[in-house]
């Protein structure tokens, strides 16, 4: 994790809070500054295809910001940065879709509620060695996913993405930002 120039970003769990980390980067840095790619299935893939990411920020200004939107991750390439944003459930299915997108100087950005599955690494005494079975129960994401090169984050927004079966306005990979300002809610 020595690189501090992040060019290659992908998102995992273009919900809520991946779209909007997603739309907000797209969107707001200079064209050409990063490359922005997301893991994604079934209607919000077909709509990030289709129409890459709409968010609407706080004022109700509506933001679109392209994504190369892809099912199979390896077909992305190896990112330098990775924001993983499902809920924690979903973690051990979605880990080696974030491994295929790591190489040794990839940093993993975790933003997800809850105790990580990380949290005894390192520690010394009493808590050396100890495993959140609860969270990781059988250390598929411990497996995949270097602790080295992991990055803890409390998220602390509102946002909200419609449901996929939606026929209004709102829609699949659109995702809306309620908080002022952004991102010191």
């Amino acid at each position: 994790m020595s690189s501090t120039t992040f060019q290659k970003v992908a998102i995992v769990g273009v919900g809520a809070i991946g779209g909007l980390f997603a739309g907000w980067l797209g969107s707001r840095l200079p064209a050409g500054q990063v490359q922005l790619s997301a893991v994604a299935r079934g209607e919000t893939l077909r709509a990030l295809r289709e129409r890459g990411l709409t968010w609407v920020d706080a004022d109700g200004a509506e933001h679109r910001a392209a994504v190369n939107a892809s099912d199979d991750p390896a077909s992305l390439g190896l990112q330098d940065l990775v924001i993983v944003s499902v809920k924690g459930p979903a973690m051990p299915a979605v880990a080696p879709a974030v491994r295929a997108l790591m190489g040794p100087q990839t940093t993993v950005l975790v933003a997800m509620n809850g105790v990580p599955w990380w949290f005894f690494d390192g520690l010394p005494g009493e808590a050396a060695g100890l495993q959140l079975k609860a969270v990781d129960p059988l250390g598929i994401t411990a497996q995949n996913i270097p602790t080295a090169q992991v990055i803890g984050c409390v998220v602390h927004a509102s946002a909200a993405a419609p449901p996929t079966s939606s026929s209004s306005a709102s829609r699949p990979a659109a995702c809306r930002h309620a908080c002022r300002p952004w991102p010191t809610c």
